[in-house]
């Protein structure tokens, strides 16, 4: 799969599960409008895909602005655990392009599974005002939407975590094959 349609599958899932809640409530505005209903139904359909697309590229970025710190963090840990300094995951990537190409395939996968949970955190936070269900008492909604974004934040979490660790093995593999990038400084080599 090739990048841009990664992406472009990512923001669909990412929009798809912000429609959970962003769908009923267009849909409420525009049925209970009499003209709008009627006008509106075809350009809805027509725009359905880009919104959804649009949707989740917001969302992802929202979740980076919001996530960005925590995955410093987790990153740090797990290249101080393996004993080397601050690597950023696109200098990781960069030079898995350049001198082992299926490895950096792998991380593409790997990050997109990490943007699509970073993703659908963003796409859940109006679950905690806004039940899908029409709940008559709005606290279940809160507590339903609570529970699901924290789910969502561990598995986040938990991924995040699991591509730093991969990202150290991709170095580690990069530094055995290839002498040369061991004297790069930006790839933080230690002996």
């Amino acid at each position: 799969m090739t990048p841009l349609a990664g992406l472009l599958i990512e923001y669909l899932v990412v929009g798809a599960i912000a429609s959970m809640w962003l769908g009923p409530v267009l849909a409420t505005a525009i049925l209970t409008h009499e003209v709008l209903a009627k006008d509106l139904a075809p350009v809805l359909i027509a725009t359905l895909l880009p919104a959804m697309y649009l949707v989740g590229m917001l969302c992802d970025w929202i979740g980076y602005r919001i996530l960005c710190k925590r995955k410093t963090t987790i990153e740090e840990s797990v290249q101080s655990k393996a004993g080397m300094t601050n690597i950023s995951s696109q200098t990781v990537h960069a030079f898995a392009v350049a001198y082992e190409p299926k490895l950096a395939e792998q991380l593409d996968l790997r990050s997109a599974r990490d943007r699509i949970a970073r993703g659908a955190f963003v796409a859940c936070i109006p679950l905690l005002a806004f039940s899908p269900l029409g709940y008559r008492h709005w606290w279940i909604g809160t507590l339903s939407g609570a529970f699901v974004l924290l789910i969502i934040y561990a598995l986040w979490n938990r991924m995040q975590g699991l591509s730093a660790k991969y990202e150290v093995q991709v170095l580690k593999l990069l530094w055995a094959k290839h002498a040369e990038l061991r004297e790069l400084s930006v790839l933080g080599y230690k002996e």
